[in-house]
């Protein structure tokens, strides 16, 4: 258990270049801090019947259990712009927990959680016109970095339906910015030159919520988070200090058993990510996520269980150009999970997969005309051990 945390750990931060074109606006695009459970039953990971390691809802921490989450997200994107078509592929590790009951009311909690993601990268060619000829050039820029959250977390059960949790950490994380030109004429001696610029943000949080457990078959949960202002502070180039507006989220969800092997969540999120101010070109507004699915548990082999689920999501993006309609993302999701070790009544090792389809569309005006599209799949990979 110890050498998996250590190493769970060690990934938190890990990322890679080139995820989306539309975390180009603003400070980018939401990332989940949820595992594939909640990703294939809508993306809300509040209000789930069962052990919910989402960092979203502090009071339904771990559900009683000790262990650890982790959560794996590659993602592949296929984007159009114009005339103008691209291919990447990334992977990031959205969420990272321990869960630790301390006695039988009250659990706690650290973990590191996605907030918003800005990796980006654009290549063109052209020419210019060095000592009177025409050279063809290739200009590259590249954005990588995001924000995150590391948080602590404390839920208390003042009945055994009725639980009251609190969460409190720090937003922290970097943007690093590149702009290269390589000369691609080999007669001339010009060689490729470029600028960098780099930022690290900090700022601070705290969240509430409550779990109610109306019955054995339906559960209630809500969620409020609220944050400091979040500070860009310069560490590369002539990249100018920035303050930005704080942010607010406001989530619910609920699960109920409609049979005794099939079960619906429904849940709503309302975000107001960290403003831009009246600097920026860029513009954001308050959003709101809505999603749902179905989960079936008949699906047997022997003793083991193997939950099938099917969910769909409606996300407003939240940053968009002067002059441009803001981008919203549509996506259904298949998953299935996996129980490894132990029994139903205490499972050991469970892994978790959703596979979600995903289009967003958006930023037509002025600058891009016809805006952007881009189809996503977005794979999620979870893997929870518990301790007896």
């Amino acid at each position: 258990m110890k050498r998996a945390l250590v190493l769970l750990l060690l990934l938190a931060p890990a990322t890679t270049s080139a995820q989306s074109l539309f975390s180009a606006r603003g400070l980018g695009v939401p990332i989940d801090p949820i595992d594939a459970r909640a990703r294939a039953l809508g993306g809300i990971g509040v209000g789930l019947i069962g052990v919910n390691p989402a960092l979203i809802n502090p009071a339904e921490l771990g559900g009683g259990r000790r262990g650890v989450t982790a959560v794996l997200q590659p993602t592949s994107h296929a984007l159009q712009l114009g005339a103008a078509e691209g291919d990447v592929s990334a992977s990031r590790f959205p969420l990272i927990g321990i869960l630790y009951p301390v006695s039988p009311r009250l659990s706690l909690g650290l973990g590191y959680a996605g907030y918003l993601e800005q990796s980006w990268a654009v290549r063109t060619t052209g020419e210019v016109v060095v000592g009177g000829e025409a050279v063809e050039v290739e200009d590259v820029v590249q954005t990588v970095g995001g924000l995150g959250q590391i948080r602590a977390s404390a839920a208390y059960a003042l009945s055994e339906s009725f639980a009251v949790g609190v969460a409190g950490g720090a937003m922290s994380g970097s943007l690093d910015r590149t702009a290269a030109r390589a000369f691609m004429d080999s007669t001339f001696t010009l060689r490729e030159f470029s600028t960098r610029l780099g930022w690290k943000y900090g700022g601070y949080f705290g969240s509430v919520g409550a779990r109610w457990d109306v019955t054995s078959a339906l559960r209630l949960g809500a969620s409020a988070l609220l944050s400091t202002e979040l500070d860009a502070d310069s560490t590369a180039g002539v990249a100018n200090p920035r303050s930005y507006d704080g942010a607010m989220q406001l989530a619910a969800g609920a699960s109920g058993r409609i049979t005794q092997d099939l079960t619906i969540a429904i849940g709503a999120m309302r975000n107001r990510y960290p403003g831009l101010g009246d600097t920026s070109t860029d513009l954001g507004r308050e959003t709101w996520t809505y999603g749902g699915g179905l989960e079936y548990e008949g699906l047997t082999a022997g003793r083991r269980t193997f939950p099938f689920r099917l969910g769909a999501r409606l996300q407003q993006l939240p940053y968009y150009g002067t002059g441009e309609e803001p981008a919203r993302e549509v996506s259904g999701t298949f998953g299935v999970g996996f129980r490894l070790a132990g029994d139903a009544s205490g499972p050991l090792a469970v892994v978790d997969f959703a596979a979600e389809r995903a289009k967003r569309t958006g930023l037509q005006g002025t600058a891009l005309g016809d805006g952007m599209e881009e189809s996503v799949w977005r794979w999620t990979f979870s893997l929870a051990l518990f301790g007896r």
